[in-house]
């Protein structure tokens, strides 16, 4: 049976290893795991609402990687969703892997889900955040200061804010 992706068993040592090439290729390191429960998480995000179908006991796993330009937070959160998040050290501005994902036209990822929200291993949903962001984030994840930019100035002419 497979680990389904509401489940974090196994989710710190699955995500060093899939994002090894964080640290081979690019200079991060593993700086913090951590574990919130759902009644502080996420602070960014909507209200959780009363039908969550995870008890607010549970707890989200958080694996961060960083760089001295970049901060990569890779979030399971028992409700059902892994997430991807890069941030400039330098601000404030994070943003998620789907956003650089549909900033590129990448072809086969509509609305950059990389898995089947709920029907998906664990394992399958680290590999295929991991694989994308290998393929298609270099230039963020070395800081890319032209990158980053065009980034935000998409994302503002979007109206999802800079």
């Amino acid at each position: 049976m497979t680990e389904s992706v509401t489940d974090t068993t196994g989710f710190v040592a699955a995500a060093t290893e899939a994002f090894g090439f964080l640290s081979t290729d690019l200079g991060f390191s593993l700086t913090r795991t951590e574990q919130l429960p759902l009644r502080a998480f996420p602070h960014e995000r909507q209200p959780i609402v009363a039908d969550s179908p995870a008890p607010l006991n549970d707890r989200a796993v958080i694996v961060e990687f960083s760089s001295s330009r970049v901060i990569a937070t890779l979030t399971n959160d028992p409700r059902g969703e892994v997430q991807l998040t890069l941030k400039l050290r330098e601000g404030n501005q994070a943003v998620d892997l789907w956003h650089i994902l549909e900033f590129q036209k990448v072809p086969d990822v509509p609305n950059g889900w990389l898995y089947e929200w709920g029907n998906t291993s664990l394992a399958a949903a680290i590999s295929a955040l991991a694989s994308a962001l290998e393929r298609y984030g270099r230039p963020w994840l070395q800081g890319d200061r032209e990158a980053w930019a065009n980034l935000w100035s998409w994302r503002a002419q979007l109206g999802r804010g800079a």
